[in-house]
């Protein structure tokens, strides 16, 4: 009988331990944690996966797209260099057949689009924008005007403009709110006497997407020298034409009404190289590593995403050293953390253009990581990041002002098998909600992500607070992963595959889009006196309730004693603990349970193993 041997309860469990031999794993532990999940006081086999968009040619790279007005869903790449929107599955956004990756992020209830191949932004390439309803993704930025000839003279009209020469010029407004650079070439000129409106004619009418062109003047200039471009333009707020048809204009305004300097336009870019990556950072566009200049972040004016200064609107990072940038993200509203593949630094906004930002650092080196290698985490207010988690060669950091906390050191055997030369394939993703984080990585020299790391932090985001399992899917890989919400706004988990398709991980099923869950496995740890007595175990009960079969193995130390007890039978309302009845003797000894048909599931809370000591010591 049991109840005449000693038990030892396991009734926190903790996760998968991957650090040492399997001796060193506690008892709350687990040697092996196989397509598992968490819950409070327990743990259980992880939900299925059904299928959520059909895609034949199988997907690259995607992200959930939601914007005002309009329905969610999901942007992606195919296999063959499409980008779709998955409302409108008939026709692709973009269409670059070279293209193997793409980066994108949603500012202002639009899309940038950044094709790139997990190194650098692609050559010869360049950010595009998409506005939704299918229509094609377009060039961010555009053309200036050119091939005119602007006139200015006085109206018929009385008004008043302050006497003096006055320069004025031209800017299109495109339908996702950038502003061209000035134009035309030659600025028109006029000398005010100051009783009349100031007439505008042969304005050019914009290419297809201006939404409105707006004319630019200087303040009355004393003794003109002939350089145009040393004199400050300003918006003419009464100079406005709000649409693409007029080609004339009269207005008055005084000097002292021009406030809003136009000068920024001059320089900007008409389009934006591609690059490897996104971010926000106090209202501007932040983008990293263009092909040709791998160490440079650009960053927009501050709410016109695609307004990038060619001369000012860059920083360089260390262009002689530790390679490209590879990810950068806001933390704490005040600081740009900016990461290579092997090192870390930091800037912020002091008020100037940004080229004249101070970089820091490096500030630790050995924290680099890859373009989707970050996942972050508001404040209380979820307007700040407030800590971010960071994959890096030394493991899985969450970052809260220092680069200590690494929570897969629990698991540094595992991190360990991660093919380091395929980084660049890594992704995370977070769920703020249910304290989880997936983990898309490369094992055992794979070259593009084999399984998911599954992290439950719900008892914290510490090394001693997560709890970590191996996911694993038998007809996908996991090529790319991501949070996306349903109608109610709860998070949904995702995984697309280059295999095909995209899934969502389905409360509703335990079985991978028809497929069973290869194997769902626990094992405990050890239980046993750290002497050379032999104990005698008798057997195990088990609080459990679930669908199917539930394996077991009893095993002594390095397995070579082992005891295979008679299959469970679970019910969903067991109200009972299960028993398992075996007669081994070890040192110490470990169980493991498994399920391997289409449907099995299981939820534990409890296991109790019963032992006795048997010999004082191993007999000869």
């Amino acid at each position: 009988m049991l109840e005449e041997l000693t038990p030892t309860h396991i009734t926190e469990f903790n996760g998968l331990f991957a650090r040492g031999t399997e001796e060193a794993v506690p008892a709350n532990h687990f040697i092996k944690a196989h397509n598992l999940r968490y819950i409070s006081n327990g743990f259980a086999t992880r939900y299925g996966t059904s299928l959520s968009l059909t895609v034949a040619a199988g997907v690259r790279r995607f992200f959930p797209f939601s914007i005002e007005g309009q329905v969610d869903r999901v942007i992606y790449l195919d296999a063959t260099g499409k980008i779709f929107d998955s409302l409108f599955p008939a026709t692709p956004i973009l269409n670059i057949a070279s293209m193997v990756d793409f980066s994108m992020i949603v500012l202002n209830d639009r899309a940038y689009l950044s094709p790139h191949d997990g190194v650098t932004g692609q050559a010869g390439e360049i950010v595009y924008v998409y506005q939704g309803g299918g229509i094609a993704a377009r060039p961010a930025g555009g053309n200036p005007p050119t091939g005119f000839t602007l006139v200015a003279s006085d109206s018929v009209t009385a008004g008043y403009v302050e006497v003096g020469l006055h320069l004025y010029a031209v800017v299109f407004e495109t339908d996702s709110g950038f502003l061209t650079r000035p134009g035309p070439t030659v600025y028109a000129q006029h000398t005010s006497a100051g009783a009349f409106k100031v007439k505008i004619t042969n304005i050019p009418i914009g290419p297809a997407g201006t939404i409105s062109r707006s004319i630019l003047a200087t303040k009355a200039i004393i003794n003109y020298d002939g350089d145009q471009e040393g004199q400050e333009l300003f918006f003419v707020e009464t100079g406005v034409l709000n649409d693409n048809v007029a080609t004339e204009v009269e207005f008055e305004f005084y000097d002292s009404q021009l406030v809003r300097s136009a000068d920024y336009l001059k320089d900007v870019m008409t389009t934006i190289p591609a690059v490897l990556g996104f971010t926000a950072f106090g209202g501007s566009l932040v983008g990293w590593a263009p092909n040709v200049e791998p160490s440079s972040v650009y960053i927009s004016v501050a709410g016109e995403p695609e307004s990038i200064s060619l001369i000012e609107g860059g920083i360089q990072v260390e262009p002689t050293t530790g390679g490209g940038v590879k990810n950068c993200v806001a933390y704490r509203g005040g600081a740009l953390m900016i990461h290579k593949a092997g090192r870390v630094y930091s800037t912020s906004n002091n008020g100037q253009e940004p080229v004249y930002w101070e970089v820091q650092g490096p500030i630790d080196l050995g924290v680099g990581t890859s373009v989707f290698g970050i996942a972050t985490i508001l404040d209380e207010e979820g307007n700040t990041v407030d800590k971010y988690v960071v994959a890096s060669r030394k493991g899985i950091i969450a970052y809260g002002g220092d680069f200590s906390n690494v929570i897969t050191a629990k698991i540094e055997d595992l991190w360990a098998r991660v093919t380091k030369t395929a980084m660049k394939s890594i992704q995370m993703a977070l769920d703020p909600i249910d304290e989880l984080i997936y983990v898309a990585v490369p094992l055992d020299g794979a070259t593009t992500p084999n399984v998911i790391l599954f992290c439950d932090y719900s008892n914290g985001l510490t090394i001693d607070g997560v709890k970590w399992s191996i996911w694993n899917f038998s007809q996908y890989s996991p090529t790319s992963i991501g949070i996306d919400v349903d109608a109610d706004g709860k998070p949904v988990f995702k995984i697309a595959s280059v295999n095909g398709n995209i899934y969502y991980l389905d409360e509703s099923v335990f079985s991978d889009n028809l497929f069973a869950i290869p194997t769902p496995t626990f094992e405990t740890g050890y239980v046993g006196d750290e002497g050379v007595a032999v104990n005698y175990y008798g057997g195990a009960r088990i609080r459990a309730k679930g669908a199917g079969v539930l394996d077991s193995q009893f095993s002594g130390l390095d397995e070579t004693v082992t005891v295979i007890p008679p299959s469970i039978l679970m019910v969903q309302s067991a109200g009972r603990f299960y028993q398992i009845d075996f007669g081994l003797q070890s040192q110490k000894a470990k169980l493991k349970g498994f399920t391997t048909s289409f449907g099995e599931n299981f939820v534990i809370t409890k296991i109790s193993l019963y032992s006795s000591a048997f010999w004082a010591e191993e007999p000869l």
